[in-house]
């Protein structure tokens, strides 16, 4: 049975190589002249990212989690032409969310930071997965949370998502006592260099219901 789910594995993983190494070639710039820009130049290799992510997810262990962090840069670039090519990149993460999902959920600290750096880069579906799997170790890792939060957010970063998940912002009853829970929670993390951005937290999440 092990065997068929690894060979099923490999079948998947090849499927998606092939189709972003085409996609991607198809999505990349053309070219352009050298400029006099004396700004950081390199380019992430989604192409590479993907591959490391398929070491991940068929083998979900620090060293493979490692891999894919030390090929994505922690924030995107100010200005940026590899849209294209990251959304393809992010939809081979979506396709296997599920099994980064289950180490954050068993507060495995490498899968919680990976899931914050892929945050940074994703949308649609695949941002509300992140946020989700990310707010649900709120209550049981609390301090682990923050610790990561804190070393993987991006300047100018709102942590409404990250602390509410996709749910609605108009709170129904259940999720007003979800997110006084989780305040509560974040309010055990007492680490001097945590409090800034725990009160920072604490104050989204008791903020006063919307009209």
């Amino acid at each position: 049975m092990s065997s068929a789910r690894s060979s099923s594995f490999a079948v998947s993983a090849v499927i998606v190589l092939i189709h972003l190494t085409f996609a991607l070639a198809w999505a990349a710039p053309h070219p352009q002249p050298p400029q006099n820009d004396t700004t950081d130049q390199r380019k992430t290799d989604w192409l590479q990212v993907v591959a490391n992510w398929l070491e991940y997810v068929h083998d979900p262990t620090k060293d493979n989690a490692s891999l894919v962090l030390g090929s994505i840069p922690v924030c995107p670039p100010a200005c940026s032409t590899e849209s294209k090519e990251r959304a393809l990149a992010m939809r081979a993460v979506w396709r296997f969310a599920p099994i980064l999902q289950k180490q954050v959920l068993q507060g495995k600290a490498y899968a919680v930071e990976l899931a914050f750096r892929l945050s940074n880069f994703s949308d649609a579906d695949l941002s509300e997965q992140l946020y989700d799997m990310l707010g649900d170790i709120i209550l049981k890792q609390p301090r682990l949370f923050m610790a990561k939060l804190q070393q993987c957010r991006c300047p100018n970063t709102s942590v409404d998502f990250y602390l509410r998940g996709s749910s609605s912002p108009l709170r129904s009853s259940e999720q007003s006592k979800e997110w006084r829970r989780r305040a509560e929670a974040l309010r055990k993390v007492k680490d001097a260099s945590l409090i800034p951005l725990r009160d920072e937290c604490v104050k989204v999440l008791t903020s006063p219901e919307e009209e």
